[in-house]
């Protein structure tokens, strides 16, 4: 082949363009670092010291997704790596990028900006603003919302709450705007998707509340499922009892509003809307509490959580929480109270005969009880008495209920039949493990729920618990399961509740020994003063007064060295998260020296105990 020089000019200078755009693609490829020279400004070099891009900022940050944050002057940009500027505005502030946006200030006093990241309550006095202004970005640098607004929320969120004007709006991660800035505070959204709203309230610091103006709810959507036109809104708190987890009959509807939301001559509603704290625990089960109050001038609403309209306001009236999908409601009429359950799933109300001492309790597994006058009754679903005469009845629990009739005891189950014979002189409170223990004259035994007798007769009895029962006879006590066959022989002073049939607690002498139900023999020849049951393989025990915990075959993982029980449940807390096997003396004073809350409420004058220093 024949090449002339003007051929041969035109690959030399076609070569020479391929080597730069290699030594260029070399050079973006290597991963760019800020670096700092000795003037204090920074610049961009890749990984074999090419210096791209020159030192000329204040602060720098590492590239990211072909993006870094450069700061000169207490302004802030943008840059891509040629070094070129991707925003068009300079920013006091600019956040971390998510889902493709990030946050960025404008004006102001501050360098890192102030976002109001608090949860419960948000509102325009716990603003921390120092007059930038806030909007978002994406990685071109186009300014998809503009800054204009005073505060921002967690871009993580599904709607953002934003603050312009002393006013409360919600965007979305996208920048557009879902609620208009409308609200003087705001809650922070549940994991239901729900969230209050307030117009015209008071904010009281102290206490961290917000009280008058109208309240409403909206969900993560931005939909008004109440609108902001209500006295007070909420969810309901379930009160369970604290042994059995069973629903309490008077279960608590308390606002703020119910001390003055009924006429002081009807004492009775009250009573059903107060709590007893001292027999029950709170708990809000999202997965249950799919439904709203709201209340105006003493009267209350409902809603579902879709905003649908279950209950209108309707003066003097109390609504009381959802139990096995059925509300109780209760209202004035006529100088009377009159009482209806509303069927959520059905639609229709069920009403009740009205009496100024008539009660009536929530529903569990299909039936309530209710009294009225006298009488003591349990109804189904739509009203119908199911079985009366009754004189006591205990919680449901398993689906059934123990109850009185008279001086003699039973239980009937879900559809009020009676599965036990109401004959028997006293019973236990609860059926547990399908299995109720009754006495008969001056005998206890258990009998099952078609009413036979499955065990032998004793002088004392304890409820089954997770197939065990402890049983006493000539006050020696032992231990049975559900078949009646002995687990721990009848020659303890006392059985512990059974959790695992190898390692039960009996006493003897005023001592608990660790006991093996199925090898039928004493674990550990060691007698404790006090002891726990195990849960991860460790046991609290006292031994000379004072606490340590054990593994199941008796290894001593912290020593007995501490006055109180409390202080073994932080070292293992401790141990659990650390995974540790065991702590020394030494390691178990700092753990509990540390976690301690009393530990650092003591004056500059205190005489420290030596518990509480970190040793």
């Amino acid at each position: 082949m024949i090449l002339n020089k003007e051929n041969m000019r035109n690959k030399k200078v076609i070569l020479i363009l391929c080597l730069l755009v290699l030594v260029s693609s070399s050079v973006q490829a290597q991963r760019l670092k800020a670096v700092q020279n000795e003037k204090g400004r920074y610049g961009f070099m890749t990984e074999d010291g090419t210096v791209v891009i020159k030192y000329k900022y204040d602060e720098a940050t590492p590239f990211k997704d072909g993006i870094a944050k450069i700061g000169k002057d207490g302004k802030y940009s943008l840059i891509n790596e040629d070094g070129e500027i991707i925003t068009k505005r300079k920013y006091t502030y600019i956040g971390e990028f998510y889902n493709g946006v990030c946050p960025v200030a404008e004006g102001g006093n501050t360098k890192k900006g102030v976002m109001l990241t608090t949860g419960g309550l948000i509102g325009n006095k716990a603003s921390s603003n120092t007059g930038e202004k806030w909007g978002l970005i994406d990685k071109t640098g186009k300014e998809i919302l503009k800054t204009d607004y005073e505060a921002m929320g967690d871009l993580n969120k599904k709607l953002i709450y934003v603050l312009k004007g002393k006013k409360f709006g919600f965007i979305d991660s996208a920048g557009n705007i879902i609620v208009k800035p409308t609200y003087n505070f705001i809650g922070s959204f549940n994991d239901q998707g729900i969230c209050w709203v307030n117009i015209g309230g008071k904010y009281d610091k102290k206490n961290n509340m917000v009280s008058k103006g109208k309240f409403g709810l909206i969900n993560e959507n931005g939909r008004e499922i109440i609108p902001a036109k209500y006295e007070d809104v909420g969810n309901f708190p379930i009160l369970r009892d604290k042994k059995t987890g069973a629903l309490l009959d008077e279960a608590a509807f308390y606002t703020k509003a119910d001390q003055s939301a009924f006429p002081a001559t009807k004492q009775e509603i009250q009573s059903l809307l107060l709590p007893k704290p001292h027999a029950a625990e709170s708990q809000l089960p999202s997965s249950r509490v799919d439904y709203f109050y709201f209340i105006n001038k003493k009267s209350q609403g409902l809603v579902d959580i879709h905003g649908n309209t279950i209950i209108p306001l309707t003066a003097n009236q109390a609504i009381l929480p959802p139990s096995d999908n059925m509300l109780r409601l209760a209202k004035v009429e006529k100088k009377q109270i009159a009482k209806a359950y509303y069927d959520l799933d059905a639609e229709v109300m069920v009403r009740i005969p009205s009496s100024e001492k008539g009660k009536f309790g929530a529903f569990s597994h299909n039936l309530a009880p209710v009294s009225l006058d006298d009488e003591l009754y349990f109804i189904d679903k739509k009203g119908n008495k199911v079985i009366g005469g009754l004189s006591k009845a205990f919680l449901s629990h398993e689906g059934y209920r123990v109850v009185q009739k008279g001086s003699a005891f039973g239980a009937i189950d879900s559809t009020g039949a009676v599965v036990i014979p109401i004959e028997y002189t006293n019973s236990l409170t609860s059926v547990n493990n399908g299995r109720l223990g009754v006495q008969k004259n001056a005998s206890w035994f258990y009998v099952d729920m078609k009413g036979q007798i499955v065990s032998d007769k004793y002088d004392r009895i304890g409820n089954f618990h997770q197939g065990y029962a402890s049983v006493c006879l000539n006050k020696l006590w032992g231990a049975i399961d559900l078949q009646n066959r002995v687990v721990v022989p009848l020659e303890w002073q006392g059985v512990a509740p059974i959790v695992d049939p190898q390692l039960i607690w009996v006493k003897k002498d005023n001592l608990y020994y660790l006991y093996d139900g199925v090898q039928k023999s004493v674990r550990l020849k060691q007698g404790f003063a006090n002891a726990s049951n195990f849960d991860n393989e460790m046991a609290y025990v006292m031994s000379d007064g004072k606490w340590g915990i054990i593994d199941p075959d008796g290894k001593v993982l912290v020593p007995c060295l501490f006055e109180k029980e409390e202080d073994m449940v932080l070292a293992k807390q401790y141990m659990l998260a650390e995974d540790k096997k065991n702590l020394t003396e030494v390691e178990a004073l700092r753990v509990i020296a540390r976690f301690d809350p009393d530990t650092n409420m003591f004056k500059i004058t205190s005489v420290i105990p030596d518990k509480h220093w970190d040793y």
